[in-house]
């Protein structure tokens, strides 16, 4: 019996999305955008994207939350979990937005490193992302094998939902940030300093948990043999 046969209509509907997000996110991470954004006031750029990033993740996680109760709803229409995944890339589009314009940042010669930092809290928060969509297209693509994988035994008729939880931890890079932040603040006019504690305040912004789970399960053979999901 092939994969299919023990998925869900829901769960194939989001596979076909979720393959395609994960291939746009790992394109969009590889391509590089020119410098042309000259950063004057690197506190204040540090802190206004911590804060974005952080009300980004919260909107992310509240998506995928969303959708994975979408997903394990039986009656939840195809194109219902089309547009929760849509709603959700929305969200991943918005942080990969934000990275891009770190990217395009022609900080000062003694902010450069405060910039490559802040990129590289963007790069490792969605590469988090990116890890989850890989684990979630390798569990729809080999189903069974997901299952073994994790001592889970399918018994037909029966649902055996699979978690798979994103939980977005803050990255070392982040600590970085932070000590650098502080550092080069000691050299800068209190304004300066402000956006550095703004951004101080922020810095804890990733301990958020999306539980979701996907559900597969044999359903009862019909008369030709087929099994229905």
């Amino acid at each position: 019996m092939d994969s299919e046969s023990i998925l869900s209509r829901q769960t194939l509907a989001f596979g076909q999305c979720a393959r395609a997000i994960a291939s746009r996110l790992r394109t969009r991470m590889q391509s590089r955008p020119s410098r042309s954004e000259r950063v004057t006031n690197i506190l204040s750029f540090a802190g206004d994207h911590l804060e974005q990033i952080g009300a980004n993740i919260e909107r992310f996680t509240a998506e995928v939350n969303q959708l994975g109760s979408l997903v394990a709803a039986a009656d939840t229409p195809e194109y219902a979990v089309h547009r929760g995944a849509a709603r959700m890339e929305v969200c991943l589009e918005r942080l990969l937005d934000d990275y891009d314009e770190v990217r395009r940042a022609i900080p000062g010669h003694a902010d450069s490193e405060g910039t490559r930092l802040i990129e590289k809290v963007y790069r490792d928060t969605l590469l988090q992302i990116q890890d989850w969509l890989d684990e979630t297209v390798e569990c729809l693509n080999d189903p069974r094998g997901a299952l073994k994988k994790r001592g889970l035994v399918l018994e037909e008729g029966k649902r055996v939902p699979i978690p798979l939880d994103l939980e977005f931890e803050a990255p070392p890079s982040m600590n970085d940030l932070v000590q650098w932040t502080v550092q080069r603040g000691h050299t800068l006019i209190d304004e300066q300093r402000a956006s550095a504690r703004k951004y101080r305040r922020g810095a804890g912004c990733l301990g958020l948990l999306a539980t979701f789970g996907l559900g597969w399960w044999l359903g009862s053979a019909g008369e030709d043999g087929d099994f229905d999901c």
